[in-house]
């Protein structure tokens, strides 16, 4: 059962299963260490910001869909701009190289829950509630500045290390 059949098949890719084996001590790191120092008094909701209000579901949502319309057209003249890329190429390989129950189970866990988890700890968490301390209180925008750089960190590691 392959999940991305008909897509271009990377000669180098690993099986999904291998690939969720090697990045999982990058997860376990970047999720384990703020576990572990919940010891030292760090509040995962206090300090990390991880709560979630009956309404943040529909209106994450409606700001999404809403995001997306209005940005959309905007590709078009950056393609103009800088030219076409093809953003997809890592995902179509990665989804091209899932070939089993195992492979599909893998690719399940790093795209829909260990990926997302440890990019919200370390960009939504630590890295801008970081930043955001550091600043306010110092300088105008700071909480501007902190959504700018760790919004820009973020895009530029998706980038750089597309799954």
């Amino acid at each position: 059962m392959q999940v991305g059949k008909g897509l271009p098949l990377d000669d180098l890719r690993a099986p999904a299963a291998v690939l969720a084996l090697i990045n999982l001590p990058l997860w376990v790191g970047l999720v384990g260490v703020p576990l572990l120092d919940r010891r030292r008094g760090l509040g995962w909701r206090r300090d990390l910001g991880w709560s979630i209000r009956p309404v943040d579901v529909p209106l994450g949502l409606a700001v999404g869909v809403a995001a997306q319309f209005a940005l959309v057209p905007l590709y078009e003249l950056l393609w103009v701009v800088f030219g076409r890329h093809d953003v997809g190429a890592a995902a179509e390989s990665l989804a091209a190289g899932v070939d089993g129950p195992l492979d599909v189970a893998a690719f399940a866990l790093m795209t829909v829950v260990a990926a997302p988890v440890a990019e919200e700890v370390v960009y939504r968490g630590l890295l801008y509630r970081g930043i955001r301390d550091l600043t306010v209180g110092r300088r105008r925008g700071a909480i501007a500045s902190a959504v700018v750089v760790s919004s820009s960190l973020h895009a530029s590691s998706r980038r750089r290390f597309a799954l």
